[in-house]
């Protein structure tokens, strides 16, 4: 999931994330990714989880506002260290 953001460069929701074969015994079954990137290039994804199959659904722009934050802070990191 977090690969798919990076590749992609959006947000993204994953539903129903226990029928991924290798997921089965997950505790989260719906995941929500925002991608870190700089200038284009990916770094990694911040990302929430849920329980529940749905609780992301369709809230992409959300998840993203309220992710965006944390991702910045990261990249700071990130620029930091490559200093």
């Amino acid at each position: 999931m977090v690969c798919r953001a990076m590749k992609t460069n959006r947000p993204i929701v994953e539903c129903n994330v226990r029928s991924v074969p290798g997921f089965k015994k997950k505790p989260y079954d719906c995941v929500g990714v925002v991608p870190i990137t700089i200038g284009g290039k990916s770094f990694g994804g911040i990302t929430v989880d849920s329980s529940s199959s749905n609780t992301f659904k369709g809230e992409e722009a959300t998840i993203h506002s309220i992710l965006r934050p944390y991702a910045a802070i990261t990249v700071f990191t990130i620029d930091d260290a490559e200093d």
